[in-house]
C-alpha cells in the first residue's frame, strides 16, 4: 500500500476527502488562468465529481486524490 505521507519531506501530504471540498475549491479558484483554458470553471459539483471519478476497472480504493 502506498504511504502518501512519504511523498514529500517538505510538505504534509494527505488524501483529500469530501470534507476537503472547500480547500480544494479555494486552491482551484486561485488559478483562474488554468480554468480559462481547461474548463469547466471550478465549483463544489466539479470538485465532488473529480473526487469520485474513476477509470474503467478501478475502485475508490485505487484512487489517491491528494493535496
Amino acid at each position: 500500500m502506498l504511504n502518501i505521507s512519504q511523498l514529500s519531506t517538505k510538505y504534509r501530504i494527505k488524501k483529500m476527502e469530501k470534507e476537503d471540498i472547500s480547500r480544494i475549491l479555494n486552491l482551484e479558484n486561485g488559478n483562474p488562468q488554468y480554468f480559462a483554458y481547461c474548463p469547466p470553471k471550478p465549483c463544489r459539483e466539479t470538485v465532488l465529481n473529480d473526487l469520485k471519478a474513476l477509470p474503467e476497472g478501478k475502485s475508490l480504493e485505487d484512487k489517491f486524490y491528494i493535496g
